[in-house]
């Protein structure tokens, strides 16, 4: 059977027998892993109510798991918990952590001073964005020394790393961070200290 990468939309051929037996399929460009959701796939005469609720969930489940790692279960491990095993959050020695925001036409630079760095337009927020897009507490970036975590804090808009909406993912430098209208990018450099 024929899949398309949900990812980066990539067509590869999958033996039925991984289908039918719910095997962790994965991408052979991008290492997206395909999971069945439920099983079996409804056949388009279903009755609709079923084929509205299967929308529905998929429409819900936005979030990208492009991690290879499964834990003893077998179930896909999240991000932090592949990033985070045996490590405790702090920021790194030797480098600078900075996002670079595009407001009104100037690029401004917001330096990620704590390890669990929060992103929004509320007072609370650790990076203060002025987007009326963008939620009070709207994502959260994850600091574990050398390793970045971006998770999304259930925001209105979504939070988009790429271009694709993320529940959760690692972030590494150069990557864009979009919230809101606000598009950034992360930027990883050496310590001038």
């Amino acid at each position: 059977m024929k899949i398309t990468c949900e990812n980066c939309v990539t067509v590869y051929e999958v033996p039925d027998e991984k289908l039918k037996g719910n095997e962790v399929v994965e991408c052979p460009v991008c290492q997206y892993l395909y999971l069945r959701k439920g099983g079996v796939d409804l056949p388009p005469e279903a009755d609709t109510v079923k084929n509205e609720a299967v929308a529905a969930e998929k429409e819900k489940d936005y979030g990208k798991t492009m991690y290879t790692e499964l834990d003893a279960s077998g179930n896909v491990k999240k991000a932090e918990a592949a990033v985070t095993e045996g490590r405790q959050r702090g920021l790194p020695e030797d480098k600078e952590l900075i996002l670079i925001a595009e407001e009104g036409g100037v690029n401004k630079e917001y330096p990620i001073k704590i390890s669990e760095c929060t992103i929004g337009r509320g007072q609370g927020s650790d990076i203060i964005i002025n987007d009326p897009e963008v939620s009070r507490t709207h994502c959260v970036i994850d600091v574990y020394k050398d390793k970045f975590v971006i998770r999304d804090l259930e925001s209105t808009n979504g939070t988009y790393l790429n271009d694709t909406r993320i529940k959760e993912d690692i972030l590494k430098g150069n990557d864009r961070i979009r919230v809101g209208n606000t598009l950034m990018k992360f930027v990883v450099r050496e310590s001038q200290v």
